[in-house]
């Protein structure tokens, strides 16, 4: 891997008062300080840009393909994952969008569509599901929705039909069904 911080080459000769040897700064030798781009070796494609604050990340990463398209944008916090971090397809589209804290999922979680409509919504807490979660179509109708506490359904659990109305209702207490199931006709079948 080569190093450079912006442009200018960190790998550095050292030379010593032997005339056997020079010894030549690894990466493991570097202290890393500000914005560092790495480059795939065989075709010097960017492989990543990465933020460092005394040899830890911290800020904003971005990291490539082979072919050099973005493959996804993290945000560092003393070497953890920290804010929002985005994956995205081969063809460049956001597929996934993940809050972190500390390094851990907790926050809103978003899963996209190849057209970019949303196909899931859902809010995350020390990595387990916490509230909503919402599923959509390709067309971004809502499909179903439940309700999480601790990674367990808790509340209610709805399905919907293509027409918007509602298809079935379930009601959950710490993952176990409570109550009775309800099911709906669709209200928008042309006789």
């Amino acid at each position: 891997m080569i190093f450079t911080k912006k442009g200018f080459n960190l790998l550095l000769l050292i030379p010593t008062l032997s005339f056997a040897s020079t010894n030549v700064a690894t990466s493991k030798d570097i202290i890393k300080n500000g914005e560092i781009t790495t480059y795939y070796e065989n075709t010097k494609v960017v492989k990543s840009i990465e933020n460092y604050q005394n040899n830890i990340l911290n800020g904003k990463t971005q990291r490539f393909d082979e072919k050099g398209k973005l493959k996804e944008i993290v945000f560092y916090k003393d070497g953890e994952l920290n804010g929002f971090c985005q994956r995205f397809n081969e063809k460049g589209d956001l597929v996934i969008e993940t809050e972190y804290i500390n390094g851990v999922p907790s926050g809103s979680v978003k899963s996209f569509y190849d057209n970019g409509k949303i196909s899931l919504q859902a809010v995350l807490k020390n990595g387990l599901f916490n509230g909503p979660l919402k599923n959509y179509d390709l067309n971004g109708n809502l499909q179903s929705e439940h309700l999480y506490k601790d990674d367990y359904l808790d509340g209610y659990s709805r399905e919907y039909y293509k027409s918007g109305f509602l298809r079935t209702e379930q009601y959950y207490k710490n993952g176990a069904k409570e109550g009775r199931s309800t099911f709906y006709f669709d209200q928008n079948i042309n006789n």
